[in-house]
């Protein structure tokens, strides 16, 4: 999907369960959504690989670990463009 930052983005239920259900930025989803991994402790210590947990699972997928470079692609699976009319 292709955004400007000024677009409004509503994450669908899974991603909103993690940060929250108000409709923002790309760039404002994908800081919060960090900000959870970061603050969960989720993230190898090479900074490489995120584990998923029972929050992440339903975003990023069954897998047990994650490589950082797929987890913007992924969080763009669970949003929606909100319209601006």
């Amino acid at each position: 999907m292709k955004t400007s930052d000024k677009d409004k983005l509503q994450p669908d239920a899974a991603l909103a369960d993690i940060i929250g259900d108000k409709p923002r930025s790309r760039t404002d989803i994908l800081q919060d959504f960090w900000r959870y991994i970061k603050e969960e402790g989720l993230l190898d210590s090479r900074r490489r690989v995120v584990s998923t947990d029972k929050k992440l699972k339903p975003v990023l997928g069954d897998e047990k670990k994650v490589n950082i470079f797929a987890i913007a692609k992924l969080v763009e699976e669970h949003v929606s463009l909100v319209d601006s009319v």
